[in-house]
């Protein structure tokens, strides 16, 4: 918990330095995302079985941007963790971006569900993550600074990232370092190699993922986690 304090308050200071120093009017800009995607993906891993929806709302000031990130199944099950939310906290600056995520994952059932609930038996996971990126690349490192004690020592090991954009198609790399029990992977190693292709239309996007990932037989055993070595995903979004 000390370790969480320190890094907030760390961030928080950044923030307010940079605010005290910059004399432009304050202007707050807002966004709202929806997307239909046909399965929930995320670091290189299925998350139930059924078409997801997800929704991203912004908000950002000067240099700092608050978001909230959702996504729901749509088969109603909540099997495999489907469901999820991310609260996070950016800060940017000559390219650079450094971020405070809470990630939670609802379970099953809603008793066993308490959003609120920060102790020692938290469901919350989160991380801290620098970002250095520009028109072409981008480099990121996560690492969880907080979560439940029931996960032992495997909730800590980093997550690190890196990318290439050209044109409309992206490329990138990505893996843990060690056993992870926010990435659900049993054990070290590349665990996200991909091809995003996006192509604008009228109210939004439409991208298309394909994702291969190489330690597939150490995802983390859990009913309707998949487990696929290669995933072909599509997200409609309207923004």
């Amino acid at each position: 918990m000390k370790r969480l304090i320190v890094i907030i308050s760390l961030l928080f200071s950044l923030i307010s330095y940079s605010q005290e120093n910059d004399s432009i009017k304050t202007k707050i800009e807002t966004d709202l995302q929806f997307s239909i995607a046909t399965r929930n993906l995320w670091r290189g891993i299925i998350f139930g079985n059924s078409p997801s929806l997800q929704t991203l709302l912004i908000c950002r000031i000067k240099s700092l941007e608050i978001g909230l990130f959702g996504t729901l199944s749509t088969n109603g099950s909540r099997l495999g963790y489907p469901n999820t939310t991310e609260a996070y906290i950016s800060y940017y600056k000559d390219g650079f971006a450094l971020s405070l995520s809470d990630y939670y994952f609802f379970n099953t059932e809603d008793s066993l569900n308490d959003y609120f609930d920060y102790s020692k038996t938290t469901q919350h996971f989160l991380e801290a993550r620098l970002k250095y990126s520009n028109d072409k690349i981008w480099i990121l490192g996560g690492y969880n600074v907080y979560s439940g004690s029931w996960v032992g020592n495997y909730s800590t090991f980093p997550y690190v990232e890196i990318g290439y954009t050209y044109e409309n198609i992206s490329f990138f790399i990505g893996g843990v370092t060690n056993k992870s029990t926010l990435n659900f992977m049993e054990k070290g190693g590349i665990t996200n190699i991909g091809i995003k292709i996006e192509k604008p239309i009228i109210l939004g996007s439409l991208s298309a993922y394909v994702v291969y990932n190489p330690n597939y037989r150490y995802i983390t055993d859990i009913r309707e986690v998949g487990k696929n070595p290669i995933n072909l995903v599509g997200i409609l979004t309207f923004k």
